[in-house]
């Protein structure tokens, strides 16, 4: 990648026909190493390995709580619960990139039952603490903790965290 870009805009932040620079080397400096974190951060965004990214797969939501763990003890099955507001990027980003996935769909579909909560208008989010958005609570049947994960995450990622939790659960109901 040509760093020609990064040149024409050293030029353009220097004052016309004064000849001083706007900001000192060390913001300039500061300003680059940020961007070059935000290009970092966009490319971390992007799944790579394990499960392959887009599909057309749909994970089956509940809506209420009193019914995913009738549900989830009917079935013995732990407990998925995606805190979410409809506004925030990183929730849509969420739906869009990572519950679309057909590998990920089916297996949360398999193996969790899936409660999918808005933060802003239900106090289960209040119940649990949830601080930020998303945040993906699992739990056994009871609605006992057993971890959550806070953030974007890819199809990938999400499937290797949603096993790690999986095996916890396992591991606790022996």
């Amino acid at each position: 990648m040509s760093l020609g870009w990064l040149w024409g805009m050293t030029v353009l932040v220097r004052e016309q026909n004064v000849g001083r620079w706007l900001f000192s080397q060390g913001e300039v400096g500061a300003v680059i190493a940020l961007l070059a974190l935000l290009a970092l951060s966009a490319a971390s965004c992007v799944p790579v390995g394990g499960i392959p990214a887009g599909g057309t797969g749909q994970v089956e939501w509940l809506h209420d709580w009193q019914a995913a763990m009738s549900k989830a003890e009917a079935e013995s099955k732990p407990i998925m619960v995606n805190f979410y507001t409809d506004d925030f990027p990183s929730c849509e980003l969420l739906d869009r990139n990572t519950f679309t996935n057909n590998a990920l769909t089916a297996f949360l579909n398999e193996n969790f039952v899936n409660v999918k909560s808005n933060a802003d208008t239900m106090g289960l989010g209040k119940f649990y603490s949830i601080e930020a958005v998303p945040t993906n609570l699992f739990t056994g049947p009871d609605g006992r903790p057993i971890g959550r994960t806070v953030g974007y995450r890819g199809p990938a990622k999400y499937h290797r965290e949603a096993l790690t939790m999986l095996d916890r659960w396992q591991r606790q109901a022996q």
